[in-house]
């Protein structure tokens, strides 16, 4: 019996450690914004992701929605553009 209890005790604590180190969606978007300014390339970010137990779905997940956060920002930088050189 007591080491059933240690048994479940282990686990619990141990999937406890596992959810934490899980990054959201936004975690992830932020983290790779801020790899990119830092010069990391796609590989280097990639693995650092992966070490901090984020899956290669989310990962790609996370670089869709990053994609479409930058086409939203396109139309806004020319108008930007324009204003600038007149």
């Amino acid at each position: 019996m007591r080491r059933l209890i240690t048994l479940f005790f282990l686990v619990f604590t141990l999937s406890g450690v596992a959810f934490a180190q899980q990054m959201s969606d936004d975690q992830v978007v932020q983290y790779v914004k801020s790899a990119q300014q830092m010069g990391k390339n796609q590989k280097q970010i990639t693995t650092e992701l992966m070490r901090r137990g984020v899956t290669k779905e989310e990962f790609r997940k996370s670089m869709k929605t990053l994609n479409l956060e930058v086409r939203r920002a396109i139309p806004k930088m020319r108008s930007v553009l324009v204003n600038v050189v007149k």
